[in-house]
This record gives structure tokens, C-alpha cells and sequence, in this order.
């Protein structure tokens, strides 16, 4: 991290700590992870806020501050919901404390005219701990893991061009049927359009995959482009979830709200966006179940529980290059999807490991890519960045 500091120089969300600080606090988080509290190892997370200064959500102020060590960590983590709630860090001198717990959530900002908006999260420093010696740290863009005494860099899960692609043509459709509505153009590229439809949809299965990480279950997701077959066995189908739904019904309300601005648009917005955040949450808690959660190309929930059943021998598209060996993929969840994705070359698969590993597949005309080290959303905190055209 401190590398990483040198090459890009001071940006805008790292955090105010100094290098010798930075040190510090991430060493005290390893150490405490170690040591279990009354027979449980916690889990916290600790973060600390870029310049110039503090301004997101606290819930509750230690007067006076706590000093960061390992026993304030190990007493106060039981306290702090690792998805929802951190220990700010602050440096007083030369010392560091813990000054307030504070949510990590996104939070959500309420304009005259409501853009296209996901939430945001405090920019600077978050040390995650989700097991012994088990740390994932994020700042200025970069994330690395610690697990097992191995340091991984993790890419953001969207960065591979196949899953781009898949997120592009879904946003496509989309931004298509508003046009069948009777939405001009002008209209349409108040959001960027498709670019920004693109975003909306990565950053809601990054809402989806970082929940799923988070509860430490694992869990998969099937994203099918035709019907299942016989490869394919859905226990529990369903209908009427559809993330794809409930992103257009968000994006269709910010419009009118900017076609007729009103109070009552804004109300609709604020359920729309409720709705959608709510359908993401239904979406990862399917994951709990054995077996894979299966969408259509529409982004339309089909089913949970789901079981591949494709032969180790299952032949694939001719003329095609494989990135990666199925004998290095780890277990049978993974081998399984593998195949699927192998012999499907227009599905898209997430895999996420009880330890938190998160892996995709996807495929282009010509090759499978299956990426591992990745990280769930383009930071562990949550940042905004808006789909507005300037």
C-alpha cells in the first residue's frame, strides 16, 4: 500500500494518515484479528477518513477517544456489524485513536432534481478483517488482500472485457425500451445513456456480490442468455424478482422527474431506489441456498438452488481459447461453472467461496476468461461516482 502511495502520489480519498501511521494501524489490525474475544475471533472493520475532514455518519462518539491497540479492537468489535458499521481512526499527533463508531453504508443525498444515484461511502482508508490474518485494505483505488501470509492484488470484478460486454448489451436493451416509450433522445442522454445504464448495472451486482462476500457463505450466480436445458437444473423457480426491473423502473422515475419536477416525483424516486436496493438484497440471500442462483438475460431472477449437471467431458464452442485450467479452479462449485461456461460460451457465472474469494466467467466470441483476485466493487467503500452527462 505504502508502494502504491509513491506511485500515484496524494489522491483525493486516501486517507490523512501518514506512511509510519499507515503502518501502524494496518500491523494493529493483524494482530488483533489473531485474538479471539470470550472464544470468537472478530471481525471488524476500521477506517480512516481522507482529508480535509470527517463528514460522513456517526452513531456514537467515544469521549474521550479510545488509543488503537489490539485490546480496544478485540472489545469494541462485537459491537460494530461488519456490513453496516466501522471504528473511525483518527491521528492526534503523533498518536492514533478511535473516536467515533460510524456507518459505512451508503448514504444518499436528496436534490431538487434527483440525478441517478447509488449511495456513497466516506473516501480514505478500510481495513476489513474477516478472519484470522485474514485482511482486505483499500485506498486511493487499490485493494489488496492478506490471507494465509500471501498479499493478493484484487482487480474489480467488472474489468473483464467479456463481463463489460454482458453489462453493456443488457444496458442496451434497456435504454432501448425507454426509446420504445417514447423517450427522445435528449432525454435519454441526461444519464449518459447506455454508458450510464452500464454503470447503474455494474454497480448493483457489485452492491450484490460484496453482500454475498461479506456473509462469508459463498454462494453462485447463473446470468443465461437463452433458456435452461438439460444441463441445467433449477430446484426452486421462481418469478416476479428481476433486478433488471427494478434498475429500469429507477432510471424511468429520475426522467420524469426531470421531465416534471414535482414533490410527488420525488417521492417516487426515493421508493424506486428503495425498491431497487431491496430487490439486490432478495438477490444475494437467494446465494444461502445450495446450488446457483439462475437470471435470463433480463436480469430476471428464474429460479435458486440451481444444480449444473454437465458431464466432465462436455465439449465446447470450436475455434475458441480457454483462459485458465480446470484443474486449478479449486472446488466442485467452481470446476462446475467452469463447464457450464465452457460449453454455454454466452453465459456469465460468479462464484464466491466461503472464505470470500469472488471469481467470474465469461466468454467473447473467441475465448473463456476466468478471472480470480477480485474484488466486488471498485472499492470495499462504496463511491459514487455520478452517470450524469456534463
Amino acid at each position: 500500500m505504502l508502494h502504491a502511495r509513491s506511485l500515484n502520489g496524494r489522491v483525493a480519498w486516501q486517507s490523512h494518515l501518514a506512511d509510519n501511521q499507515l503502518r501502524d494501524v494496518i500491523t494493529t489490525a493483524f494482530y488483533a484479528s489473531l485474538q479471539p474475544d470470550e472464544g470468537r475471533l472478530p471481525r471488524f472493520r476500521l477506517f480512516s477518513y481522507a482529508l480535509p475532514e470527517w463528514e460522513g455518519t456517526v452513531l456514537a462518539h467515544f469521549h474521550p477517544p479510545l488509543t488503537l491497540d489490539t485490546s480496544t479492537i478485540r472489545r469494541i468489535a462485537p459491537v460494530c456489524p461488519p456490513h453496516s458499521t466501522a471504528m473511525l481512526v483518527v491521528s492526534h499527533g503523533d498518536k492514533l485513536e478511535v473516536s467515533d463508531l460510524i456507518s459505512i453504508e451508503p448514504r444518499f443525498s436528496h436534490h431538487e432534481h434527483p440525478d441517478i444515484t447509488l449511495g456513497s461511502s466516506p473516501e480514505g482508508l478500510m481495513i476489513a478483517a474477516d478472519g484470522p490474518g485474514d485482511l482486505r485494505i483499500t485506498e486511493g483505488g487499490v485493494t489488496l488482500r492478506l490471507r494465509a501470509g500471501r498479499l493478493s492484488l484484487l482487480s474489480p470484478f467488472w474489468k473483464a472485457a467479456p463481463l463489460l460486454a454482458w453489462a453493456e448489451s443488457a444496458a442496451a436493451r434497456l435504454i432501448e425500451e425507454l426509446r420504445a416509450e417514447g423517450y427522445d433522445e435528449e432525454h435519454i442522454w441526461l444519464f449518459s445513456g447506455v454508458d450510464g445504464m452500464r454503470n447503474v448495472i455494474v454497480n448493483m451486482w457489485g452492491h450484490i456480490l460484496a453482500t454475498v462476500v461479506g456473509r462469508r457463505h459463498g454462494g453462485a450466480f447463473l446470468l443465461l442468455s437463452e433458456a435452461p436445458d438439460s444441463d441445467l437444473h433449477v430446484q426452486y423457480p421462481i418469478c416476479g424478482l428481476s433486478l433488471g426491473r427494478a434498475i429500469y423502473d429507477y432510471w424511468k422515475a429520475c426522467l420524469e422527474a426531470k421531465r416534471e419536477p414535482a414533490d410527488w416525483q420525488v417521492a417516487r424516486i426515493l421508493f424506486s431506489r428503495q425498491s431497487l436496493f431491496s430487490c439486490a438484497r432478495s438477490i444475494a440471500s437467494l446465494a444461502n441456498a445450495d446450488g446457483c442462483v439462475v437470471l435470463d438475460s433480463d436480469q430476471a431472477v428464474l429460479g435458486f438452488g440451481a444444480e449444473i449437471r454437465i458431464d466432465q467431458n462436455a465439449q465446447a464452442m470450436s475455434n475458441t481459447t480457454v483462459l485458465g485450467e480446470e484443474a486449478a479452479l479449486g472446488g466442485m462449485r467452481h470446476r462446475s461453472m467452469f463447464r457450464f461456461c465452457n460449453a454455454h460460451r454466452t453465459a456469465v457465472g460468479f462464484v464466491i467461496s466461503q472464505d470470500g474469494d469472488l471469481t467470474s466467467c465469461a466468454s467473447d466470441e473467441r475465448s473463456l476468461t476466468w478471472s480470480t483476485n477480485l474484488a466486488p466493487r471498485l472499492q470495499d467503500a462504496f463511491r459514487y461516482e455520478s452517470t450524469r452527462r456534463e
